[in-house]
């Protein structure tokens, strides 16, 4: 898992919830976790230390093996000025002395340390996507061939299911989109591990309005997932990024194609 850094408090949140709640089933399966960033060894030892993880956090220096996987981004220079006013200097961080971080990415290797699977989110205003990897295929639809439904769509004698839904609408600050919507980007990690959430959406309207849009089965699910990692994550860096109070709705789904 490659991640931004110690200075990071989503990455603290991501990381501690990877132990929690993927790492046991890892560990039976024979699999190593592994938390990669470009920050020095000592940021990498702090960031074990004060989350108490118990898989390896190592350093990636020079962001070698992330510019080979093609992750690599860098804060704008909007995003920059805000951080500096913030008293984090990235070149003070990284093992490099440069601005440059990872996104957010997951990457399989086999027992040959051969890439199997890679999963990069790129922030929603960089306009580089990381290289398509030929050994990761996707399949390809041929033109003409109708979409398939989505999955909770009702059909022909089956109930819809999917009946409730929450929107949160939020607003950055000035020069903290670029922050807010990496924040957003990042959050899929913890929406994938919410059982109950059924589908998970992150979104942008403009440079400083962004959105999330999820859906549920049951009261239940969208009660646990107001009360879980995203809100809390959320909460913790409202004061730095958003410039006013996330404008939350609970609503009801009426159709679903």
């Amino acid at each position: 898992m490659f991640y931004r850094g110690a200075w990071c408090p989503y990455c603290n949140i991501a990381l501690a919830t990877y132990q929690a709640q993927l790492l046991p089933q890892l560990t039976e399966r024979g699999i190593t976790l592994v938390a990669v960033s470009p920050q020095a060894p000592d940021g990498s030892l702090s960031m074990a230390e004060k989350n108490d993880l118990a898989y390896p956090v190592v350093s990636d220096p020079g962001s070698t093996v992330a510019g080979q996987l093609g992750i690599l981004t860098a804060p704008s220079a909007e995003a920059r000025a805000s951080q500096l006013q913030l008293g984090l200097d990235l070149t003070a961080v990284n093992a490099d002395a440069t601005t440059t971080l990872p996104m957010p990415t997951a990457v399989i290797l086999d027992a040959e340390h051969v890439l199997r699977w890679i999963d990069a989110h790129p922030p929603l205003q960089h306009p580089h996507r990381s290289p398509p990897d030929p050994r990761r295929p996707r399949p390809a639809r041929p033109l003409g061939t109708p979409h398939e439904a989505h999955p909770d769509a009702p059909q022909e004698g089956r109930p819809m299911t999917v009946r409730l839904g929450l929107l949160a609408l939020l607003e950055a600050k000035p020069g903290k989109g670029d922050d807010l919507a990496a924040f957003l980007q990042a959050g899929r990690a913890l929406a994938m591990a919410e059982v109950g959430t059924v589908t998970w959406y992150a979104f942008k309207i403009s440079d400083t309005s962004y959105g999330i849009f999820d859906t549920f089965e049951t009261d239940e699910a969208r009660d646990a997932h107001l009360g879980g990692q995203i809100p809390q994550a959320l909460g913790q860096v409202a004061p730095d990024l958003l410039a006013s109070d996330p404008d939350i709705r609970t609503i009801d789904i009426i159709a679903v194609k």
